[in-house]
């Protein structure tokens, strides 16, 4: 979920430029902020178990968008009144209110499940929590702090678990906008509903994609990171199974400084160490442009049976007015098959149609 936490920070502060316009459709004044502060005043002396009644009266209250389904995820919600769609990644974002509302959700192994439930909270401080019902289903709903760079988010998400299912809608603002905001997206995550049967689509939830090297699919969760491993694994470097990342940045790079930053971008993202590339090239096609390198990584404690050192690869690609880094990596034996087609994968990410 640290993609999540990028991508937020990104919108709020406006230096990305994956950000939209300020929607003109906000029909809420001051009076919508005050109805905000009111309302979370109000909830914080309750603190009970919320009901599906009780999210419905919540969310009344403030000036929500009629519910919306979250493209790829299962979800619909009500976001606050004259949000967007975001560009990048499964949520909306109110320009305005500088309010960013992302949708998380995985279906696979406990493994997997509780490496995402236990990424929600990494780094944060909670603040209060309750148990409350969505939809009919249980669910945790948690109101921390997280401090990322010099920039301090306040967050409101809620967490449901279904057998081999699990969804989070989190919700972000900066925190001295806490009195303002907290009620109203406090409400609009309570309006969440959920089919944790319906098919979880990726690529389509998050807005981006790449051509993956056959025998890689899409894992079945949406993170704003997308991963590619093989048909019913998930990624493990130390396995040496080939698999690839793709990560949205929250960075706009002018055009003409692009040559000059990009591989110092790269290495300051880190998959792959400086002291480790073994060569590096430009990338430059119709649409997209950039720089990859590729590396060796030693294993410092190799699993029984597993390699002891991995064939890694790394991109940053500009696609118009966003960047993505694109990584790599597989068991070194294999660097001749696979590096190639990691490379080829890089030049080949582009929008995915919603």
């Amino acid at each position: 979920m640290r993609s999540l936490s990028l991508l937020i920070v990104a919108v709020l502060l406006g230096c990305g430029g994956t950000a939209p316009a300020a929607s003109t459709t906000d029909s809420s004044s001051t009076s919508g902020d005050d109805a905000a502060d009111t309302g979370h005043r109000h909830r914080r002396r309750r603190r009970a178990s919320t009901s599906d009644s009780d999210a419905s009266a919540d969310a009344e209250e403030f000036p929500l968008d009629d519910r919306t389904d979250v493209p790829g995820t299962g979800v619909s919600m009500r976001a606050p009144r004259g949000s967007d769609p975001a560009p990048v990644g499964a949520g909306f974002i109110h320009q305005r209110r500088r309010v960013q509302i992302l949708v998380a959700v995985a279906s696979g192994t406990d493994e997997m499940l509780e490496g995402f439930v236990g990424s929600l909270s990494a780094g944060a401080e909670e603040v209060e929590s309750e148990e409350v019902t969505i939809g009919g289903h249980p669910a945790h709903l948690v109101i921390d702090t997280q401090e990322s760079g010099e920039v301090e988010l306040e967050r409101v998400w809620v967490l449901i678990r279904d057998a081999g299912h699990a969804m989070a809608v989190v919700g972000a603002y900066t925190s001295d906008r806490s009195d303002r905001v907290r009620g109203l997206v406090r409400a609009s995550v309570l309006s969440t509903e959920w089919d944790s049967s319906a098919t979880i689509e990726p690529e389509r939830a998050v807005g981006f994609r790449l051509t993956a090297p056959d025998g890689l699919v899409a894992e079945p969760q949406v993170v704003n990171t997308l991963t590619y491993a093989a048909p019913g694994t998930s990624m493990s470097p130390a396995s040496g199974r080939p698999a690839m990342l793709l990560v949205p940045l929250p960075l706009q790079v002018p055009a003409a400084q692009r040559a000059d930053y990009c591989e110092q971008i790269l290495l300051q993202a880190e998959p792959v160490a400086e002291d480790t590339i073994v060569s590096r090239a430009a990338i430059e096609t119709d649409t997209i442009e950039g720089c990859e390198v590729f590396g060796t990584q030693e294993i410092p404690e190799p699993t029984e049976g597993g390699p002891s050192s991995l064939a890694t690869y790394a991109a940053i690609v500009f696609l118009d007015t966003a960047s993505f880094m694109v990584a790599g990596f597989v068991d070194a034996t294999q660097r001749d098959t696979w590096t190639p087609r990691f490379s080829a994968a890089a030049r080949t990410v582009g929008p995915a149609a919603r």
